[in-house]
């Protein structure tokens, strides 16, 4: 019961008087236990050998206390609204472990069904009325992948959420709890690798739960997350959804084709700004401890491609050894991120002994905490990057944006809106975050560098810039 006390916490009732406590009849026992004696309501309480019989609810200042059925001794002890309706009498204790008589708080006492009843016509009403400013956003398996791109349909939904003025959202995911769903995915994920065969679907699981999942925690108004159970049970709560839904065509039996950076641009074009991802202050607490433990200058990142699928857009790996020792010459720590399928392996030959923060392969939260903490983050243009784009406190220099992939040809950009062979996405004013066109030799490295560093204001902590 304490959990549904919680819930219902903003909710006040209007209770007959008949049922008040009155404050003269209240006694002091113990430390923070108060009782009274309302034998005169003729409601039975708990006695020895029963199992909570009691029907009754103790409210302070209309709101129910948290913890009914309360062991004496911790109504006693640790107080803070514990309290319990035995034989005559209820034992309790204030939410604030004061004086119940002198607080100014008003105790009352309802009986639990008549609660219930009221409490679940207020909760139908509040949530009829969330609705209306609650955005629906549908991610539907058939249409959209189990990787980072996600992202940019967190950015696009959020983007509609902003211009029709909703407070919150929630995303439905469609087609990830039936596993005939996943068989279109396995095969373009097995059509575009090095070895046909190396997917299957218990591996685009574990993407949903390691990436996507815990993507959703970076925009601030997703309120939930649903899965739905099948597209029958979708489709019953997108008719019973009063407000707004994105795509605002979707339609469960028959789900248009999604290519993650359709309209992207517009947005941009359309707004002048972009909706931002928002790093999760614990998240962002763990990654300054972890580089106050393992470094002692400012932090560079640079992440890694090393995918078995599109392997032209994989890192390559003797530059950016070289670009790490190049950093650290000029007073830098650098930390290397891997592909979470890959960093539970040796590390390359060329980065054998290189620092690299295991945590944010696997963890994605961690992973675009890191990527604020840090002085600056190197990455080719893959998946990790949208986590970069989209946050304007990351800084970032993305290389290698085209290549023979079919998702990072000019072709496939061109058509996206992309400004080709400019060295911003979005904003020229982001001075800090840049993209280069040339694929990741070390040359091309160093003078991108050199051109960007002597820019940069240094600080251990760059949360502190």
């Amino acid at each position: 019961m304490h959990l549904l006390a919680r819930l219902l916490s903003s909710i006040r009732f209007k209770t007959t008087g008949k049922l008040g406590v009155p404050k003269r009849g209240v006694r002091h026992q113990a430390g923070n236990c108060w009782y009274v004696d309302i034998s005169h309501l003729k409601i039975p309480g708990d006695e020895s050998g029963t199992n909570r019989v009691s029907k009754i609810l103790l409210l302070e200042d209309g709101t129910p206390l948290n913890y009914p059925f309360a062991l004496h001794s911790d109504i006693i002890n640790l107080g803070e609204g514990r309290y319990s309706h035995w034989g005559n009498l209820i034992y309790f204790s204030s939410s604030t472990n004061d004086d119940p008589r002198i607080n100014g708080r008003k105790y009352t006492i309802v009986q639990k069904e008549v609660f219930l009843r009221k409490s679940r016509k207020i909760i139908a009403e509040k949530n009829r009325e969330q609705a209306k400013n609650c955005l629906v956003a549908v991610y539907d398996r058939s249409t959209g992948p189990s990787t980072f791109d996600f992202v940019n349909f967190l950015i696009r939904s959020e983007y509609h959420r902003i211009k029709f003025g909703l407070t919150s959202s929630r995303i439905l995911f469609v087609g990830f709890s039936a596993k005939a769903e996943l068989k279109s995915e396995v095969n373009e994920f097995n059509a575009r690798a090095a070895s046909p065969g190396s997917f299957d679907a218990e591996y685009l699981d574990l993407r949903f739960a390691n990436i996507t999942l815990p993507l959703t925690k970076l925009i601030p108004a997703v309120s939930s997350v649903i899965i739905a159970r099948d597209r029958f049970d979708a489709q019953a709560i997108i008719s019973n959804h009063q407000g707004a839904i994105y795509p605002p065509s979707y339609n469960v039996f028959a789900p248009m084709e999604a290519i993650s950076w359709n309209g992207i641009m517009d947005i941009f074009q359309d707004s002048g700004s972009m909706p931002s991802l928002v790093n999760h202050p614990a998240a962002l607490k763990t990654c300054q401890a972890w580089l106050r433990a393992h470094t002692q200058r400012p932090a560079i990142s640079i992440t890694l491609r090393e995918m078995g699928t599109n392997t032209d857009r994989n890192s390559n790996l003797s530059a950016w050894a070289k670009a790490g020792e190049y950093l650290e010459t000029l007073g830098f720590d650098v930390l290397y991120l891997r592909d979470s399928d890959l960093a539970h392996l040796p590390n390359p030959p060329e980065l054998k002994d290189k620092l690299f923060f295991i945590p944010g392969s696997y963890d994605v939260l961690l992973r675009s905490a890191m990527y604020e903490c840090c002085h600056l983050n190197l990455i080719n243009q893959n998946g990790p990057a949208v986590l970069m784009i989209f946050n304007p406190n990351i800084r970032y220099i993305i290389f290698k944006m085209v290549s023979n992939s079919p998702v990072t040809s000019y072709e496939f950009l061109a058509q996206r809106g992309f400004l080709l062979d400019k060295p911003y996405l979005f904003d020229p004013d982001r001075k800090f975050q840049r993209v280069v066109w040339a694929p990741d030799i070390f040359d091309v490295i160093k003078k991108e560098l050199d051109e960007l560093m002597p820019l940069i204001p240094v600080s251990r902590d760059r949360r502190d810039d």
